[in-house]
Formats: structure tokens, sequence, C-alpha cells
């Protein structure tokens, strides 16, 4: 399959991050149901590099999005699939997507209101990670304004860097974790799609 990547760099040091766009799907039961969510990055500070992290959208999002997708089928029978996205699907800042039909949104819904743990590092799984915010400071050109890398420089996000879409040698994986946001070692769904998920090469340096 091909993905898209981006390069982060300091402005104060030779750090640099590649960032590839993997197809990641987190998936969490609860009681009988399986729900699933989405994945984001940010800064982890165990790793002290840019990692993958769980992306925690609210709850009251997810409530409203809920009603205004429920509300105008109340009287009508709920169609097989109702497409809940916006936003973007890159990784990338605070981004995430409601997809799914509304029996998955609900599932998301039950998954959240029991969620009470922060986001966790995907590679490490630590709970001590900063989400970097960027803005536009030229047409191509994107700085963190509320974050300093170890050097005291900033992270930039140049786009006249980008390598560009790449064919690379990995599938979509799913990540299990408990409702505490701790990586299952054991797939609890038994189909094609149920992977145990093993941190790829290029996100550890």
């Amino acid at each position: 399959m091909s993905t898209d990547s981006i390069i982060i760099r300091c402005k104060g040091c030779d750090y640099r991050h590649h960032e590839i766009f993997v197809p990641i799907t987190i998936k969490c039961r609860v009681g009988d149901e399986i729900a699933t969510y989405d994945h984001t990055t940010a800064w982890c500070n165990q790793c002290a590099t840019i990692r993958y992290i769980e992306f925690l959208p609210d709850l009251a999002e997810l409530q409203f999005e809920y009603d205004r997708r429920v509300r105008p089928l109340s009287a009508q029978p709920v169609p097989k699939s109702v497409d809940c996205r916006f936003g973007s699907s890159k990784p990338l800042l605070r981004t995430g997507w409601y997809g799914g039909n509304i029996k998955e949104l609900k599932k998301r819904i039950i998954w959240r209101q029991a969620r009470h743990a922060p986001p966790h590092c995907l590679t490490c799984g630590t709970e001590d990670i900063t989400l970097v915010d960027f803005e536009a400071i030229s047409g191509l050109e994107l700085i963190s304004k509320n974050f300093r890398h170890l050097c005291g420089g900033a992270l930039v996000i140049d786009h006249k860097e980008d390598p560009g879409i790449r064919f690379c040698g990995f599938d979509k994986s799913v990540v299990w974790m408990d409702i505490d946001g701790n990586k299952l070692d054991v797939c609890e769904e038994k189909d094609e799609d149920a992977e145990v998920y093993d941190v790829p090469d290029f996100l550890i340096d």
C-alpha cells in the first residue's frame, strides 16, 4: 500500500523526525461491546520524540454528533451507514474522526464514558505526553506554538521537505487496549482484521 509522510525538525538543533502516516485502528472492549477509536501524534516525554498516541475525543462532542444524527432519523429506519466523518484523517495535532454508523458512534460514547485515564503513548505506554499545536508562518511552513524541543528550539513542519507518497510493506494494524489505555498483548477478536499491533521499526528511534 502507499502512504504519505512529512518531516518534523527542530530549528535549534539537528533533531529530525520522519512522520509516516500509518493506518491504525484502536479497539477496546467495554462489556459486550467493542468500541473503535483513533490515534494522533504528540511529543512523548519518555521517548523524547514524536510518537503516536491515543486520541480521546471529547464526550460532549460525541454526544452532540450522535444526537444530531439520530434526531432527524427518529421517525425513519436507521440507515446501515451514516458518514460522521469530519476533520482531518492525517494524525497531526489534535485531529480525529467520528467514522462509522450510528451504532458504532454509540459504542464510542459508551467507551468514552467509561474511559477516565489520559491518552497513552502507543510505543512506550506512558501518559507523560505533550500535545503539539502548530501554526502557519508561511504558505508551506508551520511552527510549534506551545512546545519547545529539549534544546529550546521550536519544531517545524516544512511541506517543501515532504518526502511525498511512498509505497510501504505494512497493512492496517489493530491495537487492542483495555479501558485504562494499557496495550493488550492478546487479540480479543477472531477475525482477519484483528491483528495484534507491533510497533513498526520506524517508530522506534
